[in-house]
């Protein structure tokens, strides 16, 4: 697996297009709520729930990168290092 820090790409991409960093994504609903609405991430739905392909329900979402989102994030779930796996021996040490 490739390690991609998907904030940074999203964060750039959003700034790019003169939009607030953000990041877009389609997924289950319960992975939104046990992801991100629990994490404390305040989610901008994008429309309705539909159906993928395979007969899933799946909803649009918005997430807002600001460091006012990383301190609310960071005190509700108590981590305050990344979760994102960067190859670094470090960060996989903490993870463990």
């Amino acid at each position: 697996m490739i390690p991609v820090d998907y904030r940074f790409f999203s964060g750039r991409f959003s700034t790019f297009m003169g939009l607030d960093p953000s990041i877009i994504g389609v997924m289950l609903p319960a992975y939104w709520r046990g992801v991100f609405s629990n994490s404390g991430w305040d989610v901008e739905w994008m429309g309705d729930i539909h159906k993928s392909e395979e007969g899933h329900k799946i909803r649009a979402g918005c997430l807002n990168v600001s460091q006012e989102t990383l301190s609310n994030v960071r005190k509700i779930t108590g981590i305050d290092y990344s979760v994102l796996y960067n190859g670094s021996d470090k960060l996989r040490r903490i993870a463990a």
